[in-house]
């Protein structure tokens, strides 16, 4: 048997809702010019914890190359490399055009400092994350784009009738990682 472990997952379409999702997070804050909260690593006003992130296009990938081969054993779905949350704002914000009204935050509980998955072991088998950071941030934010929603935004505004719910994104909308990664060894 195979076990894909996934850094943080994130990309098109990924809710907004909750505490996960910090693209999704400060696109839609940023979108409806809301403060984005930016919370601290050690102490307010840091740039935050730093994370492993790795776009869904490649996390298909991992997972096509895992039906179709005789995988064995456990591997890192992950990038190796690791920015923190004061990056994905910066390049959020860049993707978007808008100069973000940041609110400083301790850290929360149970937050992890860090998290950084090395992906050598599935890299050894030819699967490689062919989004890079900043490609992958700004494909997500300008996903958030009302008018690149596409025919999933129009039916959702046609269904609740002309002009209804312009600017939101319609709430049966959204994706979740199968996984978390674990920290690297």
């Amino acid at each position: 048997s195979v076990s894909l472990r996934y850094s943080n997952v994130y990309g098109p379409r990924q809710s907004p809702a909750g505490e996960a999702g910090v693209v999704a997070i400060f696109s839609d804050r940023l979108l409806r010019g809301a403060p984005v909260v930016l919370y601290g690593r050690e102490l307010a006003g840091d740039d935050g914890c730093e994370r492993d992130y790795v776009h869904v296009e490649d996390v298909v990938a991992a997972n096509l190359l895992a039906l179709g081969t005789d995988l064995r054993g456990a591997y890192n779905v992950a990038t190796g490399v690791a920015h923190d949350t004061r990056e994905v704002l910066a390049a959020v914000a860049a993707a978007l055009e808008v100069t973000p009204v940041v609110e400083e935050a301790p850290p929360r509980a149970g937050d992890l400092w860090r998290c950084v998955l090395d992906p050598t072991r599935l890299q050894a088998q030819g699967w490689r994350a062919r989004r890079s950071f900043g490609d992958g941030m700004a494909h997500t934010a300008r996903s958030f784009v009302p008018e690149r929603r596409g025919a999933l935004f129009v039916s959702c505004r046609r269904a609740r009738g002309a002009g209804a719910g312009r600017g939101r994104r319609p709430a049966a909308v959204g994706w979740r990682a199968l996984g978390r990664g674990e920290p690297a060894r």
